[in-house]
């Protein structure tokens, strides 16, 4: 039996962690907190993929953007600013039951050196 021991208000407690979980009382937390460019997120329709937004100025906050319905196209409400780290985030926890899938970005630059050969 997986156990947490607490103490509220001078009280200790154990909590009985399975039978909280098959109770509903606890939810495993599955929210995005970390992206990378070339990152794929799905929720089982429509890919998306984490693209760098310009080349980011060194006093500047680096920007993103989505593209991966139509290939390298982007096609988010980020416009041409893109999205802060923050604001990716924020969209990314927004969409239901998006999961991350793989980074692409390694196999995209193969694929690119591979082309001039």
């Amino acid at each position: 039996m997986k156990e947490l021991k607490i103490t509220i208000e001078g009280k200790d407690f154990t909590i009985n962690l399975e039978k909280a979980k098959s109770l509903g009382l606890l939810e495993e937390d599955r929210s995005i907190k970390e992206f990378f460019v070339g990152d794929v997120f799905s929720s089982g329709f429509n890919p998306i993929l984490i693209v760098q937004n310009g080349w980011p100025d060194t006093s500047k906050e680096q920007r993103y953007n989505i593209a991966g319905l139509d290939g390298l196209f982007l096609y988010s409400d980020f416009g041409s600013k893109g999205a802060s780290k923050e604001e990716m985030l924020t969209y990314l926890n927004g969409v239901c039951g998006l999961k991350f899938v793989k980074n692409v970005n390694s196999e995209i630059e193969t694929l690119m050196k591979k082309l001039i050969k």
